[in-house]
């Protein structure tokens, strides 16, 4: 997902290697939940030589099942989570402002 441009990487690339996130994972198990050929689809296409037209209709999948969503949200809480204990972490100004900034580029990367 996100601008190749901006990611660094041709779109599907994850899909295209194989390689097994966590977007990944969440799609195939609401699919298996709600729509089975459409996770059948995703199953078939992982690691696969895939063609721009399968990239984006497995992203399609990947979205319309929710799974985009679900993680951005987790992403949020999760990084929701560290900045409410930073704030209160016995630690120096310099090392809670680095944190924070490092939380927010980790929660906010596009590569």
């Amino acid at each position: 997902f996100g601008d190749p441009a901006v990611t660094g990487k041709p779109s599907g690339d994850d899909l295209r290697s194989g390689k097994r996130t966590v977007l990944l994972a969440e799609a195939v198990q609401r699919a298996e939940a709600s729509d089975p050929a459409a996770a059948r689809l995703l199953r078939s296409g992982i690691g696969t030589d895939l063609s721009e037209a399968l990239v984006r209709e497995l992203c399609t999948v990947i979205e319309d099942v929710g799974a985009l969503a679900a993680v951005e949200d987790h992403i949020d809480l999760l990084t929701r989570r560290a900045l409410r204990v930073l704030e209160t972490a016995r630690i120096n100004a310099p090392a809670r402002a680095g944190l924070i900034e490092l939380a927010g580029l980790a929660a906010n990367r596009s590569a």
